[in-house]
């Protein structure tokens, strides 16, 4: 079996490159897409812009940190939930946009409208449009939703990465 030069994939080197991913993601979509995104209020776009808020956030803390192996178990697990909620929104945008009705981009939380917890804590901080970005804009060939989605699963992998990696052993000559 093939071993894995892992001064390659430290754990540092992994949480700056995930910072770096999602810290440009980031970037791009509040600098760049800000001109294509003035008026349209949606939903899985923040979604996934709150993700990769989180994930830099969490990149950043983690590289700065550089805990013990535990601490990194635990910082990579929330990350690859983080990650895995953002690659969710991306998937359902893109799904969305390649239906029948490309203007409608709802959340899909229609099941959970009536239930009291929703409408007074969650239902007030997600956005209440339903509008998509329109389907023109396009990167490569690829829309909004196949990037956004590339992002992320580039992130699942460092996440994952970060998460499965075994530290080396530490030597004792005693």
């Amino acid at each position: 079996m093939a071993t894995i030069d892992d001064a390659l994939f430290s754990y540092r080197r992994l949480n700056l490159l995930g910072f770096a991913l999602s810290g440009c993601g980031l970037a791009y979509a509040s600098i760049s897409l800000a001109p294509v995104l003035e008026g349209i209020d949606c939903g899985l776009c923040a979604i996934a812009r709150a993700s990769l808020l989180g994930l830099s956030i969490l990149f950043v803390i983690a590289f700065l940190l550089n805990p013990w192996v535990t601490g990194q178990r635990i910082l990579a697990f929330i990350a690859l939930l983080i990650a895995a909620a953002g690659m969710a929104a991306s998937v359902r945008y893109h799904w969305l946009s390649a239906s029948f009705a490309p203007n409608e981009c709802s959340l899909g939380l229609d099941a959970l409208e009536g239930t009291p917890l929703f409408q007074t804590h969650i239902a007030p901080y997600l956005p209440t449009g339903t509008e998509c970005i329109p389907p023109s804009w396009q990167f490569y060939g690829l829309n909004l939703a196949d990037v956004a989605m590339l992002l992320f699963f580039l992130l699942i992998l460092i996440a994952s990465r970060l998460l499965l990696r075994r530290p080396p052993a530490r030597r004792t000559y005693f």
